[in-house]
Protein backbone atom coordinates (compact mmCIF):
# COMPACT_ATOMS: atom_id res chain seq x y z
CA UNK A 1 0.00 0.00 0.00
CA UNK A 2 2.98 2.27 0.47
CA UNK A 3 3.58 2.09 -3.28
CA UNK A 4 0.12 3.66 -3.74
CA UNK A 5 0.96 6.38 -1.21
CA UNK A 6 -1.59 5.16 1.35
CA UNK A 7 -1.18 5.36 5.10
CA UNK A 8 -2.47 2.59 7.37
CA UNK A 9 -5.93 4.12 7.80
CA UNK A 10 -6.43 4.68 4.07
CA UNK A 11 -5.17 1.18 3.25
CA UNK A 12 -7.62 -0.37 5.72
CA UNK A 13 -10.44 1.73 4.29
CA UNK A 14 -9.60 0.58 0.76
CA UNK A 15 -9.49 -3.07 1.86
CA UNK A 16 -12.80 -2.65 3.70
CA UNK A 17 -14.53 -0.98 0.74
CA UNK A 18 -13.23 -3.64 -1.65
CA UNK A 19 -14.39 -6.44 0.65
CA UNK A 20 -17.88 -4.94 0.94
CA UNK A 21 -18.13 -4.35 -2.82
CA UNK A 22 -17.08 -7.95 -3.55
CA UNK A 23 -19.07 -9.47 -0.64
CA UNK A 24 -15.86 -10.95 0.78
CA UNK A 25 -14.06 -10.87 4.13
CA UNK A 26 -11.33 -8.27 4.58
CA UNK A 27 -8.86 -11.06 5.35
CA UNK A 28 -9.68 -12.75 2.03
CA UNK A 29 -9.15 -9.51 0.10
CA UNK A 30 -5.86 -8.91 1.92
CA UNK A 31 -4.72 -12.47 1.21
CA UNK A 32 -5.51 -12.02 -2.49
CA UNK A 33 -3.55 -8.77 -2.50
CA UNK A 34 -0.51 -10.40 -0.93
CA UNK A 35 -0.71 -13.33 -3.36
CA UNK A 36 -0.79 -10.89 -6.27
CA UNK A 37 2.24 -9.04 -4.95
CA UNK A 38 4.11 -12.34 -4.52
CA UNK A 39 3.24 -13.34 -8.07
CA UNK A 40 3.86 -10.02 -9.82
CA UNK A 41 6.40 -8.39 -7.54
CA UNK A 42 6.25 -4.79 -6.45
CA UNK A 43 6.72 -1.83 -8.80
CA UNK A 44 10.27 -0.58 -8.45
CA UNK A 45 11.14 -3.51 -6.23
CA UNK A 46 14.06 -5.88 -6.50
CA UNK A 47 12.06 -8.52 -8.34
Amino acid sequence: MKSKGLDEEAAYSLLRQTAMRQSRKIADVAESLLSSIDLLGTPGGSE
